[in-house]
């Protein structure tokens, strides 16, 4: 269910084409950065920013039914 609501997301903001060619398909990358402690707490944080590219998925004309 996350899945297909992230590719919503990302549907409705992209549209049906991009640069005229219709898409078919759609790739993700996430970036997770840790957020610092507050100063107060102690301690800091120590883990990197870690990124991750998640695989492409197909896009089908009924991912768009219901978008504006």
């Amino acid at each position: 269910m996350a899945a297909e609501y992230l590719k919503r997301i990302a549907l409705q903001r992209i549209g049906r084409t991009w640069h005229g060619r219709k898409i078919t398909g759609i790739e993700f990358q996430g970036t997770h950065a840790p957020v610092p402690k507050a100063a107060w707490m102690g301690a800091g944080v120590n883990e990197p920013t870690r990124y991750q590219l998640i695989d492409w998925w197909p896009v089908a004309e009924a991912d768009y039914r219901g978008l504006l």
